[in-house]
């Protein structure tokens, strides 16, 4: 048994739904792995593909088909949590048993499965002119960055695409690490309660980490010339339009919208908070929050900031929302060469100028990049509403775009025959429609068939089923030709029809072509 390494996630599997415990139990997926003959189990990945799939992912799996599709969906999601885990377990092996040799090996071959993953990202390289004010901005932001004691391989750059990001200043190998910066320059509500003082800040009621970490945000941005931040503010760019910066006039352009609701609802309830935290501040306190410093505009701005570039991460035993300089340049793309959205590490290598045992935001590579290309974060599976709400902008046909459909029947119309078919292959009032090209899904036209089939088809259905899971299937199969079945699915898409020429003309997105949401229930009709 020398070198090997077991890996149990039998608590995983526990903690899910009965949706993935069945999908596992089909797809005979074991619970546990050994590292054996430094060889990284083909099987640990299609397991973790499918723990870390969401319900959409789950909607497309067909039980007689491999997970490819659950793959090609989270695989940014489930290669990097391979290699964070991984890269604990090296942090607590000794360099001289048998175990590290073989996690090493993993690691190595860790990034020959990113490799497929890692082809799709795009390659921009950075173009050479760029605005006077612009550069000079960041280039105080990078030098406060380095004088900090921050590690980095990149570089603030201007690209066609994307405008204002970072570009790598060498070629950046797996695992290695991009960029790291040091805890105390992480700007969050930890940072209120260090510099304000805990006694102080229950004196003044102000107790939540959101309200704290806004309120000191303006003080710093907005009135305190010595901020030590001041280079982080100085450096950022005009904000994006999201919803909370809409004019009036914006907002009755879009009165016709799905789009309109959500948006007046979350200016509203910014509004709200706002009154609630911030007059009674200023009536009670003037000469610590003068109103004409915490004023609205300047509120709404700080929690732009946040919504825009802000992270998660766990601070003071906690989650708090934080800003992060120099890392919050990066651009978002559907494929990126980070593992995840980085982690708070200590590490072994710092600048002299910096503590040893001092936490660092870190970010490291999924795979290689080659120098002057730009360098992407995934922010996360957003629809286009959400990216334009809290972030902007949108992506033209955004695999994150979901539709959610459902199909209204009587329950008391469905036979236990038809019932027992609807549970077995989870079929279900709630259908999904995906907003990047793909055919209109085999379990909205199974739901369907199942529900237009007569006794007779039904009892075919049964005994295909007996026999086994693709059997099943096909017999399944012969349903969704069945006359009656396009056009009841049809029917049933004109409000989603409806709903995307709203959504896309609210966007802005070109004329629909085969390729958008809209031209793909145009083709299928």
């Amino acid at each position: 048994e020398e070198g090997l390494l077991s890996v149990d996630f039998t608590s995983l599997a526990g903690s899910t739904g009965p949706t993935k415990r069945l999908i596992h139990n089909q797809r005979c997926l074991p619970s546990s792995f050994s590292f054996v003959d430094n060889n990284l189990p083909p099987q640990l990945l299609e397991t973790l593909r499918l723990y870390l799939s969401d319900d959409v992912d789950l909607y497309y799996e067909d039980p007689a088909l491999p997970l490819e599709f659950l793959s090609a969906q989270n695989e940014h999601r489930t290669l990097s949590f391979v290699h964070h885990h991984l890269r604990l377990l090296l942090s607590r092996s000794p360099p001289s048993t048998p175990q590290h040799s073989h996690l090493l090996s993993s690691q190595a071959q860790l990034h020959i499965h990113s490799l497929p993953y890692l082809q799709q990202v795009p390659r921009r390289t950075a173009l050479e002119e760029r605005m006077e004010e612009e550069s000079g901005s960041m280039r105080g932001l990078w030098e406060w960055g380095l004088l900090e004691g921050v590690q980095q391989k990149l570089r603030p750059a201007t690209f066609k695409q994307t405008g204002r990001g970072l570009a790598a200043t060498q070629s950046i190998e797996p695992n290695d690490v991009i960029i790291s910066i040091p805890a105390k320059m992480i700007f969050s509500s930890a940072s209120a309660e260090l510099w304000w003082g805990k006694a102080v800040l229950e004196e003044r009621g102000i107790q939540d980490d959101d309200s704290l970490a806004i309120m000191f945000a303006i003080h710093e941005w907005f009135w305190n010339k010595n901020s030590y931040w001041r280079p982080y503010w100085h450096s950022l760019p005009p904000p994006p339009p999201t919803a909370l910066l809409l004019s009036q006039e914006d907002l009755e352009s879009l009165s016709t919208s799905s789009l309109h609701h959500d948006l007046s609802s979350q200016i509203s309830q910014v509004w709200s908070a706002y009154q609630e935290l911030i007059p009674p501040l200023t009536r009670a306190l003037p000469n610590e929050f003068p109103a004409e410093v915490y004023s609205w505009e300047n509120f709404r701005a700080v929690r732009v900031a946040f919504d825009s570039r802000g992270f998660r991460l766990k601070l003071g035993g906690r989650e708090r929302n934080c800003l992060l300089p120099l890392v919050d340049s990066l651009n978002t793309e559907g494929f990126s060469q980070i593992q995840g959205r980085g982690c708070l590490e200590t590490l072994s290598e710092k600048p002299a100028s910096c503590p040893q045992d001092e936490d660092r935001f870190v970010l490291r590579a999924l795979g290689r990049v080659t120098e002057g290309d730009e360098v992407y974060l995934y922010y996360g599976a957003f629809s286009s509403e959400q990216l334009l709400k809290f972030y902007g902008f949108h992506l033209p046909h955004n695999p994150c775009d979901v539709f959610a459909l459902d199909l209204d029947f009587e329950e008391d119309q469905v036979s236990p025959q038809q019932r027992s078919l609807l549970d077995r292959y989870r079929l279900g009032v709630r259908n999904f429609l995906r907003g990047e090209p793909s055919p209109i899904p085999w379990r909205l036209r199974a739901l369907v068939g199942v529900l237009l089939a007569t006794d007779q088809e039904l009892d075919n259905v049964e005994a295909a089923c007996q026999l086994s899971i693709a059997s099943g299937r096909r017999a399944i199969s012969e349903l969704m030709v069945k006359d009656g079945v396009a056009q009841t699915i049809s029917q049933a898409l004109e409000s989603v029809l409806s709903h995307l020429m709203e959504t896309e003309s609210c966007l802005s997105l070109p004329p629909p072509k085969d390729g958008t949401p809209m031209g793909l229930v145009r083709k299928h009709f």
